[in-house]
């Protein structure tokens, strides 16, 4: 007889995931957070851009706005990055410094939370 999983080993199935994929680090770190297709191919490419042994050097994605792009390249995969390898160093830029400084305040805002710190 199957049984549905209680709210601890779901909290416990998002926490390994988090770890070591991009959108369920996500989903983890943003309980909000409703997960379309295309976030799907954006969390992909980005696993992929974050991995070193990739080769993916230069990564662009193009959507439409208020699609999640941000979201996903910017707060969680930065703060992802430093999830896995909390050594890394980080620069964000943007076409304007108050997007710059508002980004860079949310994934401090992330990395403080204490569903990051559960990870």
């Amino acid at each position: 007889m199957n049984r549905a999983p209680s709210s601890h080993e779901l909290e416990l199935n998002l926490r390994i995931f988090g770890k070591k994929k991009l959108l369920p680090f996500t989903v983890y770190t943003k309980p909000d957070y409703v997960v379309n297709w295309h976030h799907e191919s954006i969390g992909n490419l980005m696993e992929q851009w974050l991995d070193p042994l990739s080769g993916i050097d230069k990564l662009i994605i193009t959507a439409p706005p208020q699609t999640g792009k941000s979201e996903l390249t910017v707060r969680r995969a930065i703060a992802f990055l430093l999830a896995i390898r909390p050594e890394s160093k980080v620069g964000l830029s943007s076409y304007n410094a108050t997007y710059a400084k508002k980004f860079a305040r949310e994934v401090q805002r992330i990395i403080k939370s204490s569903r990051f710190q559960n990870l």
